[in-house]
């Protein structure tokens, strides 16, 4: 269901946060107390995953040169936050800075939505059409195709707002496949921060 919200004027990053810069705050906070530095590492047992062999990312995603440019992954919503008020300490501290007064915040679901659209209000992508390509044949995003077949209704015991236990069907997609990986949108894994194309407001992947 659709609905109408209004938005005040505000601007975003047109990346996500990379390896590289999670690291600069980490880093930054190593030097000052280490219980806190402690408590801002990603959980990198996102990547571990049966039956596929992942261990590599465990163990080199975040701090392996080669991923600095990727996007940061499993962060908290907490460390997210934090996060933004580390850089906006950083920034307000520098005298040369381009804006008087600015503070950095997780941006809201509209706010978001409003960027991720890129001026375009119906399109099923952020860009126009239904193609993953564009007419030159280059990708456009990373992606992983789920297949018609892997998607349907399954049943799980769920408790309703009463607390007690009934079955409810909910509709699961299972894996996809690699149509999207490697060999197509030229990312194995993600995809670096800045990578294809940018949206009409400038916003990458």
């Amino acid at each position: 269901m659709s609905r109408v919200v209004s938005l005040d004027t505000f601007y975003i990053y047109k990346q996500e946060v990379s390896n590289g810069e999670y690291l600069e705050f980490m880093n930054d906070l190593k030097k000052k107390d280490t219980a806190l530095f402690r408590s801002m590492l990603p959980d990198t047992l996102v990547w571990r995953e049966k039956l596929n062999y992942m261990e590599k990312y465990v163990d080199y995603y975040l701090r392996h040169p080669a991923y600095s440019n990727h996007p940061v992954v499993g962060v908290t919503y907490e460390q997210a936050e934090y996060y933004c008020k580390w850089l906006t300490e950083k920034y307000m501290n520098e005298g040369k800075r381009k804006f008087k007064n600015v503070a950095f915040n997780l941006a809201t679901t509209e706010q978001w939505t409003f960027a991720a659209k890129g001026r375009l209000k119906q399109a099923a992508f952020p860009w126009e059409g239904f193609s993953m390509q564009n007419k030159k044949g280059e990708w456009l995003a990373n992606f992983t195709v789920i297949p018609q077949t892997a998607i349907g209704w399954s049943t799980f015991p769920v408790k309703n707002i009463y607390g007690q236990m009934e079955d409810k069907k909910i509709l699961i997609a299972g894996n996809g496949y690699g149509s999207g990986g490697y060999l197509n949108d030229e990312s194995d894994i993600t995809a670096p921060v800045i990578s294809y194309y940018p949206n009409d407001f400038g916003l990458y992947n």
